[in-house]
This record gives structure tokens, sequence and C-alpha cells, in this order.
């Protein structure tokens, strides 16, 4: 097997004109005489061995299990949130999205931020 060369960062222009993080990871290859392939994610860039069709067995055989595994936790819709004493929960007003609505210690009230602070409207 060869060595694995050492992964990288830099940093690269992103597409906003600002710049943003970039890596590159060089996997280590092994000595069977085939071309190494590279693949980009994103900006991430991945170079490799391409793999054998009994490494691709195995790993999708291992994807199907944990996704067996994980199934119910992705079937659930979203998230819970127990109600604490003096703990606002904020959520948007589905008839007018620029109001708020904060339900504090059993009330219920609807306004804005107004310089970092809710603030009841009527």
């Amino acid at each position: 097997m060869a060595k694995q060369k050492n992964s990288k960062v830099w940093k690269a222009p992103d597409s906003g004109g600002g710049w943003a993080k970039r890596l590159e990871i060089d996997l280590p290859i092994l000595d069977t005489g085939k071309t190494p392939r590279t693949y980009y994610f994103g900006s991430v860039k991945v170079t490799g061995q391409v793999p054998s069709i009994e490494v691709v067995t195995r790993n999708v055989t291992s994807g199907r299990w944990a996704m067996a595994r994980a199934k119910d936790a992705f079937v659930k819709s979203g998230v819970f949130l127990p109600v604490k004493k003096d703990v606002p929960r904020y959520s948007v007003d589905a008839d007018n999205p620029s109001i708020l609505i904060r339900e504090l210690n059993g009330k219920v009230h609807r306004g804005k931020f107004v310089n970092g602070k809710f603030k009841a409207g009527r």
C-alpha cells in the first residue's frame, strides 16, 4: 500500500465573492496498477483508488443495515421541545409571517422583536 498523503486545508474563493475553506484529501492508494480517481463534493476534493466490487457490496449491505436501524427516527417528523417555566417559545403567525407568537408561562402574545427585545403588539 502506498503511503497516505497529508490532508491539506487552504482558502479558495467561493461563488459569493468571499473566501471559503477548501479541503483536499488524498486517500491511500493500493498498489494494483489502477489509476486513482478524483471526485468533488462541493468544495471538498477526494482522490483515491476505485473500490473493488467486494468493498462496494460490503458497504451497501452495511448501509442498508444502518438505515433499517435508523428508519424510525427518519419517519417521525419534528422535534419535541418540553415547556419550561420562564423560557419563551416562539413561532411564526401562519396568517402574517411578519408577526411572531410568544408563549411564556401559559400566556400567548403576538408581536415583533424591536432592538433585540420582544415587543407585544395590540
